[in-house]
């Protein structure tokens, strides 16, 4: 792949599906890291 077609794809609009694959990692990132602290709070505990 040409350096102009990476420049092309880097700059090219988000497509729906790319947006929903983006939200799911998101969300994904999200949900571990409340579960990683609610994990941190928990471990002094018992």
């Amino acid at each position: 792949m040409s350096i102009t077609a990476m420049t092309v794809m880097a700059v090219a609009p988000l497509t729906t599906e790319q947006l929903w694959l983006l939200g799911g990692m998101v969300l994904a990132l999200v949900g571990a890291g409340v579960v990683a602290l609610a994990a941190a709070r928990g471990r002094g505990r018992g």
